[in-house]
Formats: structure tokens, C-alpha cells, sequence
């Protein structure tokens, strides 16, 4: 799974942001748990078109 973290292009700090901009104020650690859950979200909606395993 870190293979993947590192791949990432959304970041904890632009997820902030965009939240923020959208009026939902939230701190770095909860940006992370959500950042870490919208991937977890996308690993899953993905699996069964690929071969190979995410989790």
C-alpha cells in the first residue's frame, strides 16, 4: 500500500482546501483520514476491472 501513497495527487493539504473552499473546515489529520478513505473508495470501485490486487 505505500507504493500506491506514493502515486498519490491529491494531497492532504489540497484536500483541505478544496473542503475548505466548499465550506467543511477540517484539520490535517482528518484531511488525511479522508484523503486515505477516497483512495481506499477508488481501490475498491476498481478491482474488478483489474488483475491486480490493491489491498
Amino acid at each position: 500500500m505505500e507504493k500506491l501513497k506514493e502515486k498519490r495527487k491529491v494531497t492532504p493539504e489540497r484536500a483541505m482546501k478544496l473542503l475548505a473552499e466548499n465550506g467543511t473546515h477540517v484539520n490535517l489529520e482528518q484531511a488525511r483520514l479522508i484523503v486515505d478513505l477516497m483512495y481506499k473508495f477508488a481501490e475498491i470501485a476498481l478491482r474488478p476491472y483489474t488483475k491486480s490486487k490493491f489491498l
